[in-house]
């Protein structure tokens, strides 16, 4: 009976670590976020350069014509921009441009959403 709740308390324990490390993870660099069947990342950084991104991480330093832009020149190129790593819970301080644009230009948040401990 001990074995089973202990395996059970552990089996639960784990799940909420991994649930809490996931969950403030900050979003993917703007380098990671476009992704072409079979390219690396240093030819993804390397066509984003074509494309006009400077900064390729966070991509911060482009006004919002430059980065439509640059997103219009990746899309002709044959990438995909995934956008499931951007959530208003990890986009706050330097993060990339893609928080900004997916909010209406305006950070969602300033600080840290942390759950709630009720």
């Amino acid at each position: 009976m001990k074995k089973g709740y202990l395996l059970a308390l552990a089996a639960v324990s784990a799940a909420l670590i991994a649930g809490c490390a996931t969950s403030h993870q900050p979003p993917n660099w703007v380098y990671e976020a476009w992704s072409k069947h079979d390219v690396p990342a240093k030819q993804v950084q390397a066509e984003m350069r074509e494309c006009g991104y400077r900064d390729v991480d966070r991509a911060n330093d482009l006004s919002a014509r430059e980065a439509a832009q640059a997103e219009a020149c990746m899309r002709d190129k044959g990438f995909e921009l995934d956008l499931s790593s951007y959530r208003p819970n990890n986009c706050y301080g330097k993060a990339p441009y893609l928080c900004k644009r997916l909010w209406g230009g305006r950070a969602p948040q300033t600080e840290r959403v942390m759950p709630s401990t009720n």
